[in-house]
């Protein structure tokens, strides 16, 4: 998509998205996005020269899918390696321009990508004067956009970053809206886990476990059972949620556990570690795929 910014009658300055890739040689996931631009002049008018200032510039990401309107996110700032271009006369010059991500962005891209493919916008400020008398020409706020695919997306950016592999994969997605606070709760736990706080990850996954037992009561999955001091207490029936008392069994005795792994007492006298908030982190995620494909079977 080229989009063309009129500078005097007859003179067109023409911007496009040329090509995106990942920054090999660079310490933290980073996207190279060069620029075309492009200073045309109609046959038979006089020729000027134009120095052009990019001002800001800002990155935004939204899914691509067909029939439906594109809505961006915008995920952070783009630097340009040169904030000032030159025509002396009509001509084409390359920009290239940063944009630095990080595991926590790209999750969230991630989720946003939802498995299809990605489109990118730049937004650039730009103002352009005269270089003869130095006089202001004119200032536009310009939209460029870029599809890659979700194939590209996967094998090369992706891959390059060194993201996990289990992303690549493309984990489901959770769609039932009754599941929300639960994924929010596990968001903070991703969070919290790529901010280098494995102990407030774990400390989430367990909100995330509580809201997920809560919510499958909710759905009239309840009974009645007896805690260890003797005292009368509501849980979840598994019987009755998964039909097979074997299943049941196991699936309960799983949760249990992981109910008890997440707690504080779990790590007493220790530090929790980074792969102490992995194992939660997968295994609540596990569990919460798993109750609500189970909760969409019994609806069908």
């Amino acid at each position: 998509m080229v989009e063309e910014l009129e500078i005097y009658p007859a003179h067109k300055l023409l911007l496009n998205i040329e090509n995106i890739e990942p920054d090999r040689y660079s310490i933290v996931p980073r996207l190279r996005i060069y620029v075309n631009m492009r200073y045309t002049i109609d046959t038979g008018h006089m020729q000027k020269r134009i120095s052009i200032t990019l001002l800001s510039s800002k990155f935004s990401i939204a899914k691509s899918i067909k029939l439906m309107k594109e809505e961006f996110m915008h995920v952070g700032i783009a630097y340009p390696d040169n904030h000032i271009i030159r025509f002396m006369s009509p001509g084409k010059s390359t920009i290239l321009i940063y944009v630095d991500l990080d595991p926590y962005k790209l999750k969230k891209i991630e989720q946003i990508r939802d498995g299809e493919n990605l489109i990118i916008r730049l937004n650039l400020y730009l103002t352009i004067h005269d270089i003869e008398n130095s006089n202001f020409i004119n200032s536009s706020n310009l939209f460029l956009k870029k599809r890659i695919s979700k194939s590209d997306w996967i094998e090369k950016f992706l891959y390059t970053f060194n993201f996990k592999r289990t992303f690549i994969a493309e984990l489901p997605v959770i769609a039932k809206k009754d599941f929300g606070k639960i994924m929010d709760a596990l968001d903070k736990a991703w969070h919290y886990y790529y901010s280098g706080d494995p102990k407030e990850a774990v400390s989430c996954c367990r909100q995330a476990l509580e809201g997920l037992t809560t919510l499958l009561r909710d759905y009239g999955y309840e009974t009645e059972a007896i805690d260890d001091r003797g005292r009368t207490k509501r849980v979840p029936d598994w019987n009755r949620l998964l039909g097979n008392k074997k299943l049941a069994k196991i699936i309960k005795s799983l949760v249990i556990s992981h109910r008890e792994f997440t707690s504080p007492g779990a790590h007493f006298g220790k530090m929790v570690s980074k792969e102490d908030a992995e194992l939660a982190l997968l295994l609540t995620f596990g569990l919460i795929n798993y109750f609500e494909k189970t909760l969409i079977k019994k609806e069908r």
